[in-house]
């Protein structure tokens, strides 16, 4: 199963209820508080009254059986049906379905040169059923009835670290970890995000911590990307607390790959820069806004395009002004065809820059210590 622990107790407390009249209790506030970044127990806490009966207990051992069951199966949809207004008829629960999990955490590689890490959340209720309920499949469940639930319950949610990959490239071995909040993007941004900022911020930072919590002493994670709309909660980061570590929204690196682009397509179509008119269409977003910046030094003109947002010209003279700014810092306040010529290189530098920048390599780790254990 993918819920995290803490969550996975209080699925079972409502399906023991429902199911079987049974009344057990789920550690309510080891999901509402605990320690982020930190493995939380499947916790059920049984208090039977003095006068139980044998019958009592037989019947409590026998709904813990088919619970535990479905759990091991992996048949995560027979817990929630009745959440999601299907209830499975008895002989579905006595005989769930078997599914091997098609998104395993991967042990943890040995032999590896460095870690990083990517918040990341669902972009669609069609997200959530194929990562958490794929077993939903084929059962009378709309994506409509999973979003709905899904945005009442994701509070009560933890972030959960869901992936883990090693990325090899000319020597170099990257362990790449996608930590996962439970937000859908209506959540994250707009009157949603209005609505309980500081609380999805919060999950945002304690998958922050997660993120951190996987590296170790040797070698630690160095970079975490706020992926998508993460990058919006956050203001790009600026509300994201960095613990020993970069944060990054990944916007620079859009940047740069763009800025090498272009480069490479105007020497490809014989295109010279320095006498050619740019236009940057989103001039008024942080990449748009990079991009100005380093064309605005590289072109003979540069035309600043926006949309149609209420704020949208604010936002262009801000690019506007900090295109300006740029030239005169770069060029010693120098205006005209001398700063033109003088900032031609501009993109060209930083291309080559980028190919030419060593890459620094950590010794590779062998086997200095046996793998973590990761369970459910």
């Amino acid at each position: 199963m993918r819920v995290a622990k803490g969550s996975c107790s209080i699925l079972l407390a409502s399906f023991l209820l429902r199911h079987h009249r049974v009344r057990v209790l789920g550690p309510l506030t080891n999901v509402l508080n605990g320690n982020p970044g930190r493995i939380r127990r499947a916790v059920l806490r049984i208090q039977p009254p003095v006068v139980v009966s044998e019958a009592e207990i037989d019947r409590l051992v026998a709904a813990l059986d088919e619970a535990l069951a479905i759990v091991r199966a992996n048949d995560e949809a027979l817990l929630v049906g009745h959440l999601l207004g299907w209830v499975p008829s008895t002989q579905e629960r006595r005989a769930p379905r078997c599914r091997v999990d098609a998104w395993p955490v991967q042990a943890e590689h040995h032999e590896i040169d460095g870690r990083t890490a990517f918040i990341i959340h669902p972009s669609s209720a069609a997200d959530v059923r194929e990562y958490f309920f794929p077993s939903l499949a084929g059962r009378p469940v709309s994506d409509e009835q999973l979003g709905a639930w899904w945005e009442q319950i994701s509070p009560y949610l933890e972030p959960a670290h869901v992936r883990r990959e090693v990325v090899t490239a000319h020597g170099f071995a990257l362990e790449v970890n996608l930590v996962m909040v439970p937000y859908l993007p209506a959540a994250l941004s707009g009157e949603g995000l209005r609505q309980r900022t500081q609380e999805v911020r919060d999950k945002i930072q304690d998958a922050v911590t997660i993120a951190k919590e996987l590296g170790d002493d040797n070698i630690p994670v160095t970079m975490v990307g706020l992926g998508a709309y993460t990058s919006v909660a956050t203001r790009s980061r600026a509300h994201a607390e960095r613990p020993w570590m970069a944060v990054t929204t990944g916007n620079a690196y859009t940047a740069a790959l763009t800025l090498e682009g272009v480069a490479r397509a105007a020497q490809d179509s014989g295109v010279d820069l320095t006498k050619a008119r740019v236009a940057i269409v989103g001039a008024g977003g942080n990449i748009g806004q990079i991009l100005a910046v380093f064309l605005a030094g590289s072109c003979a003109s540069l035309v600043l395009l926006g949309s149609s947002r209420y704020d949208a010209r604010t936002r262009l003279d801000a690019t506007r002004d900090a295109c300006l700014e740029s030239l005169r810092r770069g060029e010693g306040g120098r205006t005209g065809s001398a700063s033109r010529a003088n900032g031609s290189t501009t993109l060209q530098h930083f291309v080559r820059n980028r190919r030419s920048r060593p890459l620094r390599l950590r010794r590779r780790r062998r086997d200095y210590q046996q793998p973590r254990t990761a369970s459910c």
